[in-house]
């Protein structure tokens, strides 16, 4: 996540849906950079949050038994039906590149939005709010 706005947006989203935690693997923005404060309306204060490098994220996940959702609009399976129920770590990208190799090879799933315009491509805060929020309505059943 390069642009410290998107990761206050993700915290914002987190704390709305009860999200467990927030986890920056291999962050460019700093959780301490002003603007990760402001646009997480204080939400950096409510919600855990770590960072590490993408191999120790994966192995933490993986030691823990918690599925790796891989967000891609590449991805012939949508997100709608993926089984988030269960303990699932949702991976977003970079803004202008997506999701690097490590973090699609580690991936359990991919998965991408549904999206009927000309363009498929979201925020990226936009897309894991998308996501979280259809593990919200899954686990309201």
């Amino acid at each position: 996540m390069e642009k410290p706005g998107n990761l206050g947006a993700m915290l914002r989203t987190a704390e709305a849906a009860g999200v467990d935690a927030v986890i920056a693997a291999a962050p460019v923005a700093d959780w301490g950079n002003p603007n990760v404060v402001r646009a997480s309306k204080g939400t950096i204060f409510a919600v855990p949050v770590a960072a590490a490098s993408s191999p120790a994220v994966a192995d933490w996940l993986r030691r823990h038994d918690i599925t790796i959702v891989a967000a891609s609009p590449q991805s012939q399976t949508l997100v709608t039906d993926v089984d988030l129920s269960g303990r699932v770590a949702v991976v977003v990208g970079a803004e202008h590149s997506g999701l690097d190799e490590f973090w699609l090879g580690e991936a359990d799933v991919a998965a991408a939005v549904p999206m009927f315009g000309r363009v498929n491509s979201l925020n990226v805060a936009a897309a894991a709010a998308v996501i979280v929020y259809e593990a919200v309505r899954q686990r309201a059943r």
